[in-house]
């Protein structure tokens, strides 16, 4: 079993930010509030750099914490990030994929953040994902578009498990 730490308040993430590092994180908000500055302690954290998987469900991100997501330098070693239920948008998902700090990230998890076409193409074009085996799309709003930029990627070369159910393909998709 893989070692990780769950945290259900804003104190709890700040003596966990100052633990030994931990591999695994799990972090979910559902029912809290200070959601954006409970992100903000924790990417600030230099201990986040040996975590190699995040799951951050319902964190209620959104772009703002897709921003400060992308742009901490203590998630360079990132393997798996799950963003899902966090309202991240077209906006955190162009965020997230021009981040080089999420460049040796082989899971990505975004499930059910309404990041339309325009977030999948942008995913599709990001140079910083092509280690990406894993990507969860599911229920993103996305249609045709969204998905033929996925199928077409030169960046995606190695995705192994695409999941875009519940997106509005039609025949064309």
């Amino acid at each position: 079993p893989v070692p990780f730490h769950i945290v259900r308040s804003l104190q709890e993430l700040e003596h966990a930010a100052s633990l030994v590092p931990l591999p695994c994180f799990y972090l979910s908000q559902q029912g809290m509030d200070n959601g954006i500055e409970r992100i903000q302690v924790m990417v600030s954290s230099p201990n986040l750099s040996k975590v190699q998987s995040l799951d951050l469900v319902y964190s209620r991100l959104g772009q703002e914490g897709a921003q400060a997501l992308a742009e901490s330098p203590h998630l360079t070693h990132l393997q798996s990030l799950s963003l899902r239920y966090n309202e991240l948008g077209e906006k955190g998902a162009r965020m997230l994929a021009s981040s080089p700090n999420l460049r040796h990230l082989s899971a990505l998890k975004i499930r059910e953040n309404r990041i339309g076409n325009l977030g999948a193409k942008a995913l599709a074009r990001s140079a910083h994902l092509s280690q990406v085996r894993r990507l969860d799309l599911g229920f993103n709003d996305m249609g045709p578009p969204g998905a033929k930029a996925l199928a077409r990627s030169s960046s995606l070369t190695r995705l192994e498990s695409l999941n875009i159910e519940g997106n509005s393909l039609g025949t064309a998709g």
